[in-house]
């Protein structure tokens, strides 16, 4: 999958969340990333970075990390079924053990996530950062995620709701929609 994927120049998923990326970029000044599940991976296919970057992304295009390790990538593992997501966590168990991650802890983050319907973060990967991200379907059939990550002292409870409401304004058209937790 990996091969394939980084064969392919433009993938439709990227296609069709680029334009929405580049305007939430663009109005909040924030980094944008769009994550999509590869096994029991999240693996990172495009950032859009804004005028206000992190200094040092944790995650950058091409990167690929544990389910639920990452704001997208807690959007994502929210959309499984509980089993699915027991059995990444035993497959998996010695890898999210070392990245400080109990079940019991992803349990309770994919429970608050479906809760709010969307993930957040705060100095879960990079000290400093803050984030908040959705998961998306894609053509009907496919679920990616998107988040956006600034710095703690920008994203203000005013930001944060501005960042959300503009995610449901740009992530509705005929290709991408948020999904229903």
């Amino acid at each position: 999958m990996f091969t394939g994927m980084a064969a392919m120049t433009k993938p439709p998923i990227f296609e069709a969340c680029r334009p929405a990326m580049k305007r939430i970029a663009s109005r909040t000044g924030d980094s944008v990333f769009l994550i999509v599940r590869i096994g029991d991976f999240a693996h990172c296919l495009h950032v859009e970075v804004g005028d206000h970057p992190l200094h040092a992304h944790s995650l950058m295009t091409g990167q690929i990390r544990l389910l639920g390790q990452g704001t997208a990538s807690l959007a994502l593992a929210a959309t499984l079924r509980d089993k699915e997501l027991e059995q990444i966590y035993q497959r998996r168990s010695l890898d999210y053990e070392a990245a400080g991650i109990s079940e019991e802890r992803l349990r309770q983050m994919v429970v608050h996530t479906r809760r709010l319907r969307r993930s957040e973060s705060v100095n879960l990967l990079t000290t400093g950062a803050i984030g908040v991200g959705v998961a998306i379907c894609v053509q009907a059939n496919h679920v990616a995620a998107i988040s956006v990550a600034s710095h703690a002292s920008k994203m203000t409870a005013q930001h944060k709701a501005a960042v959300l409401k503009l995610l449901e304004e740009e992530l509705v058209s005929p290709q991408v929609v948020l999904f229903k937790y």
